[in-house]
């Protein structure tokens, strides 16, 4: 009886030690196998703005058809294109297919070690991984920012920068006494108006920055809202105020202690620097006030007024009271002002056209030059040399687009050759200011918009309403 114990016993033993020795064997047998591809090795290293590939070859070692899915790796995709393995992906036994994967530095938390788990769908215990594993370093990239600036300042830093991946810069900008920053460019490209502070963020490549600089200006814009807006930055900010609350400002004209409104409300308004407030004075003739003109020689200010009536008035008294200067009975708007060389233009509305007179100063006859064929009204002008500029309100105002119009036009005159008059540019200008010496020439639009006529910039956004008027304090 012993003996038959001892025989059972010794066959229990070594049938466990037979199952032992084949789950071993099992165990040590991976049931699907990698293959690195050298082409595209599991050993990287990128940066946070790199990429990268790595290919194995994954084969079915088990007699069995396996359906496997590759545990999921941030920063790391599985590519499934065709030639790929799919996700998920089955293999009948020695099947193989390959097993693409895209690495994506700005994708990644921290380096790999390790890796890709590939486990039978369902069985997420049934799990193998490469011999040779994903190794995959993540490294600071390095860039190099370099700064410039234009005559007439300097910025800091100055000197070429080098930056880790997805910083960022700060640079600041110093102009000379007198100058102010114009602009900031990067890669050549305008990225800001004006500001003396630019951050360049979120760096992945290298880059220049550049500013420039212009002479110190304030821009004006009268709207139809009512507002006085202001931007002593290149139109970066601005700041309004208001003349007569509920009447649109339909001209502007500034000096370096005061600013002067021509309201609807037939009134000009005067803004003293030094007292921070409006001042209304007398209205010249009860209609609206359509442009406003100053010139000082010595200690004597004057101020012209054009006005909706047709007449054109000056004071010498700050407004109190108001001489009226004789025009062409035509004349039944004066739109724009302009003085100069002791010689006085109008802007003006005759008889449904469009007409520019001028007249010495100090009184005498007018004499007309006629307007552009097709011209209801001439708004602003200006003169440079013997260079003569207007802006226009058309007869016929072909609608745009979005059937808005009118669209004015700004055209110019030679005075010593008596014209023609001819198109100045193609674009739509509601609101026209030249600067005395030519060279800065700036336009309001009818969406809020301020321009240059020189460049195509855009010196901002100012409200959504009519600019009327213009003004740029500080230009030559």
């Amino acid at each position: 009886m012993q003996t038959k114990w001892r025989g059972i016993i010794l066959r229990f033993f070594l049938c466990a030690a037979v199952f032992f020795m084949s789950s071993i064997s099992q165990a040590g047998t991976p049931m699907w196998t990698f293959t690195p591809n050298p082409a595209f090795p599991p050993n990287v290293s990128l940066t946070q703005s790199g990429y990268a590939y790595v290919q194995y070859t994954v084969t079915n070692q088990s007699r069995k058809t396996k359906t496997l899915i590759m545990n999921s790796i941030p920063g790391i995709t599985q590519m499934t294109t065709p030639g790929n393995c799919t996700n998920p992906f089955t293999l009948a036994y020695q099947q193989y297919c390959t097993l693409t994967l895209f690495v994506d530095g700005s994708q990644l938390v921290g380096n790999i070690k390790g890796g890709p788990a590939v486990c039978e769908h369902g069985s997420p215990l049934q799990c193998y991984q490469p011999r040779n594993p994903l190794d995959i370093t993540v490294r600071n990239a390095r860039f190099v920012i370099t700064p410039s600036a234009g005559t007439n300042g300097a910025i800091s830093p100055d000197k070429p920068q080098t930056v880790v991946a997805n910083s960022s810069l700060l640079f600041q900008a110093t102009p000379n006494n007198g100058y102010q920053v114009y602009q900031w460019y990067v890669d050549g490209n305008p990225a800001q108006w004006g500001g003396l502070n630019f951050s360049l963020n979120s760096i992945t490549v290298n880059h220049t920055v550049e500013v420039t600089f212009n002479q110190t200006a304030t821009i004006f814009g009268g709207a139809e809202n009512g507002q006085v807006y202001s931007s002593s930055d290149n139109g970066l900010t601005w700041a309004g105020t208001i003349p007569a609350p509920g009447h649109a400002v339909n001209s502007i004209y500034a000096t370096s202690t005061d600013i002067y409104a021509g309201s609807a409300d037939h009134h000009v308004y005067r803004y003293s620097n030094g007292s921070g407030n409006w001042d209304q004075g007398q209205s010249p003739d009860d209609s609206e006030v359509l442009s406003v003109f100053v010139t000082a020689e010595n200690t004597q200010t004057t101020i012209y007024a054009g006005t909706k009536n047709g007449n054109l008035f000056y004071s010498t008294d700050d407004r109190k009271s108001w001489t009226n200067r004789s025009l062409p009975n035509a004349v039944t708007a004066v739109n724009g002002i302009y003085v100069t060389n002791n010689t006085i233009y109008i802007g003006s509305t005759d008889s449904n056209e469009g007409h520019v007179y001028y007249s010495p100063v100090n009184g005498g006859s007018w004499t007309k030059i006629p307007g552009p064929a097709d011209v209801e009204a001439i708004r602003d002008i200006f003169v440079v040399n013997t260079l003569l500029y207007a802006n226009t309100a058309p007869i016929q105002i072909p609608p745009d687009s979005d059937g808005r119009g009118p669209r004015e036009y700004v055209y110019t005159y030679d005075l010593t050759t008596s014209g023609p008059w001819s198109s100045f540019m193609d674009q739509a200008v509601y609101s026209f200011f030249v600067s005395p010496d030519g060279t800065t020439m700036l336009a309001g639009t009818q969406d809020g918009f301020v321009y240059s006529l020189m460049t195509g910039d855009l010196y901002g956004f100012i409200t959504d309403t009519k600019i009327n008027s213009v003004f740029l304090l500080g230009a030559n």
